[in-house]
């Protein structure tokens, strides 16, 4: 693991850590009933959303232990896979976050948040793609 991977992994600890403060000072907006609202609505996403994950990742792990001559190619599938699930999630999110009618500024912090929430991502992602594509 070289430096550039090393430095993409604190970048998104610090990025999430920066946008879950984000997140928090945006709750301030919503008054009591607007946050039971939310977690009401959010209740399933919270408790299934780390599944898919954890299915790429140890789909990740048997092809890899499996397949080893095609570890470049699976790592790069599993950074595909990870990009597409937040896209995914993402969209999801918001179509049930506009369906709420909360606060604008709600919404405008939430959305920063998730900026931040995803540079981390990309932080920790573009170096790990531009080291894996040269050696495919």
């Amino acid at each position: 693991m070289n430096d550039l991977i090393i430095g993409g992994i604190i970048m998104l600890f610090v990025c999430v850590v920066v946008s879950r403060i984000i997140s928090e000072k945006a709750l301030k907006h919503l008054s009591s009933e607007q946050k039971v609202n939310l977690l009401d609505n959010f209740s399933s996403h919270r408790k299934y959303y780390f599944i898919p994950l954890v299915l790429i990742f140890l789909i990740y792990v048997a092809v890899g232990r499996s397949f080893p001559y095609v570890g470049k190619i699976i790592y790069l599938l599993f950074v595909i896979f990870i990009i597409v699930y937040l896209i995914v999630m993402h969209i999801r999110t918001s179509k049930k976050l506009s369906q709420l009618k909360l606060p604008k500024q709600y919404l405008k912090l939430y959305a920063i948040s998730r900026v931040v929430y995803y540079i981390g991502f990309v932080c920790l992602l573009g170096p790990i793609v531009v080291e894996v594509i040269p050696n495919i």
